[in-house]
């Protein structure tokens, strides 16, 4: 079997281990608020995607030293003066990954783009 555009895969999943190196800046406090922006570069230890068309039809294709990019802002507020409050926005990308077929599954993946954008919320506690 070999893999082409007109496949069609019940199920899958993916599975990816990145590693972010990032540099930020506090902008100054406005009362108890404190906005910040960063950006940093992105390095993918491994990408790893799973497809499954059927019993016994699994195939496994991943990437590994792929380098990306991610931007970020995000909001500072003091609650007291141990504890604050902090939300986050984050985009990242990483252009053009080629996954390799593993264990002898036929072809690769290629030319994908992996971009990831999420929302954090967090307590801070200082010590």
């Amino acid at each position: 079997m070999t893999l082409d555009d007109a496949a069609k895969y019940d199920d899958g999943n993916y599975a990816s281990n990145l590693f972010y190196l990032n540099g930020h800046y506090l902008f100054d406090k406005s009362g108890k608020w404190q906005p910040y922006i960063g950006a940093g570069l992105t390095w993918a230890e491994e990408i790893d995607i799973d497809l499954e068309s059927g019993p016994g039809e699994d195939y496994s294709y991943s990437s590994d030293g792929d380098i990306g990019y991610q931007v970020f802002a995000g909001l500072n507020y003091d609650l007291n003066p141990d504890w604050r409050l902090q939300t986050e926005l984050r985009y990242g990308r990483i252009d053009d990954i080629d996954l390799d077929g593993e264990s002898g599954d036929p072809g690769e993946i290629e030319e994908i783009d992996y971009e990831t954008t999420t929302l954090q919320v967090g307590l801070v506690y200082a010590f």
